[in-house]
């Protein structure tokens, strides 16, 4: 038994008449008969009634022809939605990304995506840098966003920029350049920083001969606490800020132009996953 048998057969039922099914399939009607027939000793169903000048049904084919017209209705989705699937039209898509990230134009971006690929499900997770990539590299993540550069992942990742951010100086609101414009670096070459670590290989560190870096954290709210409590200052790109209402008691000041530093945020995925909706995705994205 075999999809052309069931279509035959199916065919064969709505119109009682062999004739007209094998025009439909451009065969000859001896080869139809022979199919049908072979259909029913394949099964050891008499599937129509041949007694009369008319063709009919009998009842088992009547239940028969119920379950193959399914059968033929199941087997076309599922091959339309395999063909969609290779093609990353339909699938799923799990996407993660660093705390912050949400409040820049990612939205947008995925708003643009969902439009274009409305039958694609997109799940999202926030996390640290070091927790994103451990997922990614289980394979519980399709896709980042992240500020790890390109010499600090393993091989076999691909790496596309995607954003760049300008670093702030963070100050506690009595701090002596609370009230500056710009800050140099090395007006805070003697300052207790309190740093966010990203990525240990990321690019945008100051210089690590800065004697006074008391503390890394991933997170921006511990962060920001201790910068309020006075007990440091930091570096934190823009992205990261705009995500923190405690920021907003902080001053915030740029750096002066010529010691100006910046966040690259990286889609980053798994060259070997085979999930076409990344490629897809992936064009709905470009540098800003």
């Amino acid at each position: 038994m075999n999809l052309n048998q069931l279509d035959y057969f199916v065919t064969a039922a709505e119109t009682l008449n062999f004739t007209k099914t094998a025009r439909k399939f451009f065969i000859s009607q001896t080869a139809i008969t022979q199919q049908i027939k072979a259909l029913e000793e394949n099964i050891g169903v008499t599937l129509f009634d041949r007694s009369n000048r008319t063709l009919a049904l009998t009842p088992a084919g009547q239940v028969f022809y119920k379950e193959c017209k399914e059968i033929l209705i199941r087997t076309a989705d599922a091959l339309d939605k395999v063909r969609k699937a290779e093609g990353g039209i339909i699938g799923s898509l799990k996407i993660g990304f660093i705390s912050g990230y949400e409040k820049t134009n990612l939205t947008e971006r995925i708003k643009n995506f969902h439009i274009g690929y409305p039958n694609v499900s997109l799940t999202f997770v926030r996390k640290d840098s070091r927790e994103l990539r451990d997922l990614l590299q289980k394979g519980e993540l399709d896709l980042i966003f992240d500020t790890a550069r390109e010499d600090a992942l393993n091989a076999g990742y691909g790496i596309l920029p995607i954003s760049r951010y300008p670093v702030r100086a963070v100050l506690y609101p009595s701090h002596p350049l609370a009230g500056h414009t710009s800050v140099r670096l090395a007006e805070l070459y003697n300052e207790r920083l309190i740093m966010l670590s990203l990525d240990e290989a990321n690019a945008n560190r100051p210089d690590p001969a800065y004697p006074h870096i008391v503390q890394y954290s991933n997170d921006v709210d511990v962060i920001l606490l201790m910068v309020s409590a006075g007990l440091g200052i930091s570096l934190i790109p823009q992205f990261a800020l705009n995500y923190y209402n405690q920021a907003q008691s902080l001053s915030i000041i740029p750096l002066e132009p010529r010691d100006a530093l910046e966040i690259t945020v990286y889609a980053i995925w798994n060259q070997e996953n085979k999930n076409a909706s990344i490629a897809n995705f992936l064009q709905h994205l470009e540098l800003r």
